[in-house]
């Protein structure tokens, strides 16, 4: 079993990016999708766009592989192989994961049937970009940068063309070793680049050994009862959030059931988006992540305590 590690840091677009690989190329896959939270929203979205290719989706949540659920991260990686025994494992970790201590971490449990293959980090093009005059990067989007050895830059369609030059640069002085792909879009790429992210084995020799900490991050969770009846108050819910009404909370996501539809959303660093889903039919989940949550009063927003 090779294992193949898309890291990146909270909203850099993860998932979407295992989307594009299960679409270009034919393989036996496992996923491992590890949540920061208690809830894994992502996992979802996968299992409706990956229902008629036999792709398995293990979960790991309430916990970073990296560091808290390390135990069960081993276990569950010798689970898998004996079980399922999939070509392939892909493991999406929690957006704030340390990618060294990951990799750290799967090096002592790999033996001759698991093989570890060269990491990839997702990167926030724009938000890198807004960030270049910033000389103190998140601590774990710079581990996630250095330790990978493949960075692919995501959300750059905005960016001109010596902005995404400024960009590689930034990420070269960074990590020189790195293929950097920035001057396309990845879904533009041919099947062959998918594809030879599978071929070549990590250079373990060149992970970063650190101290493992857990993340700075906290987290807040609602399920099942959610009190909202229309699109509106979903829209004026994330944008008190945008405004820091509710803390310093960079990364959400959940599904919200309204009398007549469900609605998906996102929301990234003051950005957010929402749809309608029309997948399966999905429960009531929310989950916010940052450095400082109001839990109370998010909470009553959702719920209209009156």
């Amino acid at each position: 079993m090779d294992i193949l590690v898309i890291s990146g840091f909270l909203g850099a677009g993860k998932t979407t990016f295992i989307k594009e690989i299960i679409k270009k190329t034919k393989r036996d896959y496992c996923i491992l999708e590890n949540e920061y939270g208690a809830i894994n929203i992502d996992s979802s979205t996968l299992k409706e766009e990956t229902k008629n290719n036999d792709v398995k989706i293990y979960e790991l949540t309430e916990g970073c592989i990296c560091c808290s659920s390390k135990g069960e991260f081993a276990s569950s990686i010798l689970t898998i192989s004996n079980t399922i025994d999939p070509d392939y494992l892909i493991i999406e970790p929690t957006g704030v994961g340390y990618l060294s201590s990951i990799l750290n971490n799967l090096k002592k449990v790999r033996y001759e049937r698991i093989h570890i293959l060269n990491a990839v980090t997702i990167v926030d093009g724009i938000y890198l970009f807004n960030s270049l005059n910033n000389d103190k990067l998140d601590e774990c989007l710079l581990d996630q940068i250095k330790n990978a050895s493949i960075i692919v830059v995501s959300k750059q369609e905005n960016l001109s063309k010596e902005d995404k030059k400024l960009v590689k640069e930034k990420l070269h002085s960074l990590n020189e070793s790195a293929e950097i792909i920035i001057d396309e879009h990845y879904s533009s790429l041919s099947d062959s680049f998918f594809k030879s992210l599978f071929l070549n084995r990590l250079d373990e020799e060149k992970i970063e050994q650190r101290e493992i900490k857990a993340p700075p991050f906290t987290n807040f969770a609602l399920k099942e009862y959610i009190n909202l009846k229309n699109p509106t108050e979903l829209i004026s819910i994330l944008e008190d959030v945008s405004r820091g009404l509710y803390g310093d909370i960079y990364r959400a996501k959940g599904f919200v059931k309204l009398p007549n539809q469900i609605l998906h959303f996102e929301y990234t660093n003051g950005l957010f988006t929402i749809g309608e889903y029309l997948g399966d039919e999905v429960e009531n989940e929310v989950v916010f992540i940052g450095y400082t949550i109001d839990k109370t009063n998010l909470r009553n927003r959702f719920i209209k305590v009156e």
